[in-house]
């Protein structure tokens, strides 16, 4: 779906810690009047700076989703500068900073800045595809020429095209690619050496290949070494790139010295399980172990709590205050979305140290990042994980079973997700006495 929203750089304290000042002495974040937090120049003994180049950098924020940037405003207290003052800007990336010289996007130098009418007119052929890979900020500068003055500012907005499908975005390239990057589980490999050397290939020593190995935490000589003090670990390289571009095959591990034949070898390594999404099927046994299984997805309502008690911004406007026009975003849909999966393994070892690890994340982690909207949700745990369903507990409470699969089941909760299904529309401005600015639609 293709929709126009806003993204804001709100001063208040919540963003505080991640601005960059370039003088703090003389340039500040403002927030002792909480109706009206603001970026402005600091006064000394009642008079504010006069220097030029004073500025606050913004973090970056990096929607992948994005087609391209429509609009820019800087949201000042009445709307208007006071006489004497002005703002400049740059677009901030990675790695450089940009402005806009009359004819074209050039890196900017310290004292290279444009007007918001500039920004706001070529923000659309900013070229987010070859700079900063869809990762922008905003450089502002405040400046005045008369002491007795600032200007105050309490919002960035900046107006983008993006292509998002709202549930995908959260599912498959937020929650599925979190686990991908972030989760870790261990598990054992314990052999005997097949003839004396310093490596060992793990995808002909595995009986399942399907770990997703990512790291080696330990190697031990068992025989030589049974209380496990030197670890004998160098180096780990992994095999091919499996399909989904974020695992590989079991590769060769290195020691740091060569190791007999017929000595037996612990090694610890690092996996991720493979993540699949199956929401389709009354009964599901996944062909690779170890794995998490997506079971189900739904919105729920939880006890306590409002999900759009949480919405700190829904409905939402841009303005071109020159041209008295806009661009209206509408409140969005906000749900708290719940994901039900399963744990599937082979072993009870891993079915144990992979529950483990995954009701550790799922307690320590948060939050979660919108990947196409740079948006943070809160993440919580909906039911904990449950291990009943082991191999062992199945037959004693039952008939013979013919799996050798361990399952454990819970479930996770993201709040407040918001789903902007209504598109955004273009609106009028007027000017009521030349101060106040009202939408008509």
């Amino acid at each position: 779906m293709i929709n126009r929203l806003i993204k804001n750089f709100i001063f208040d304290e919540r963003i505080r810690s991640t601005l960059v000042f370039s003088d703090p002495a003389k340039i500040r974040l403002n927030c002792e009047d909480l109706r009206t937090p603001r970026i402005e120049l600091k006064a000394s003994s009642g008079l504010y700076p006069t220097d030029a180049d004073l500025f606050i950098e913004t973090p970056l924020t990096t929607p992948n989703a994005l087609l391209k940037w429509l609009r820019f405003e800087a949201v000042k207290i009445g709307d208007e500068l006071p006489s004497g003052t002005s703002l400049g800007f740059k677009v901030k990336t990675p790695t450089d900073n940009y402005f806009w010289n009359g004819s074209a996007w050039a890196v900017a130098a310290a004292s290279d800045w444009m007007n918001e009418a500039d920004l706001n007119a070529n923000f659309p052929t900013f070229p987010i595809a070859t700079v900063g890979s869809r990762s922008i900020g905003i450089v502002i500068n405040l400046r005045t020429t008369n002491p007795q003055l600032t200007p105050r500012v309490t919002t960035l907005k900046l107006l983008g095209e993006f292509d998002v499908d709202f549930l995908d975005d959260i599912i498959y390239e937020s929650f599925i690619r979190k686990l991908n990057t972030e989760f870790r589980s261990t598990s054992k490999l314990v052999f005997p050496v097949p003839q004396a050397g310093s490596s060992a290939d793990l995808k002909t020593l595995l009986e399942n290949n399907g770990y997703n190995i990512t790291g080696i935490r330990s190697v031990f000589n068992l025989s030589d070494d049974p209380m496990k003090v030197a670890n004998l670990f160098n180096s780990y390289a992994p095999g091919a790139l499996r399909q989904d571009g974020f695992t590989f095959e079991p590769g060769v591990v290195q020691f740091q010295s060569s190791i007999a034949a017929g000595k037996l070898v612990e090694v610890t390594f690092e996996y991720v399980p493979k993540i699949m999404v199956n929401t389709g099927q009354d009964y599901f046994e996944p062909a690779i172990f170890p794995s998490l299984v997506i079971e189900e997805i739904e919105a729920i309502d939880r006890a306590g709590f409002t999900a759009q008690d949480t919405v700190s911004q829904g409905k939402d406007l841009i303005r071109d205050i020159p041209n008295l026009s806009g661009v209206l975003q509408f409140s969005p849909e906000v749900k708290t979305i719940r994901i039900n999966y399963a744990v599937f393994t082979g072993l009870q070892l891993d079915q144990m140290r992979l529950s483990q690890d995954i009701s550790s994340f799922f307690c320590f982690n948060h939050s979660l990042k919108s990947y196409g909207l740079d948006t943070d949700y809160d993440f919580d745990v909906g039911e904990k994980i449950n291990n009943s369903r082991t191999k062992t507990k199945r037959e004693a409470e039952g008939p013979q079973d013919t799996s050798d699969t361990n399952i454990a089941t819970g479930s996770v909760d993201i709040l407040a997700v918001k789903f902007f299904h209504k598109p955004s529309i273009d609106v009028p401005l007027i000017k009521d006495g030349g101060v106040k600015i009202a939408i008509t639609v």
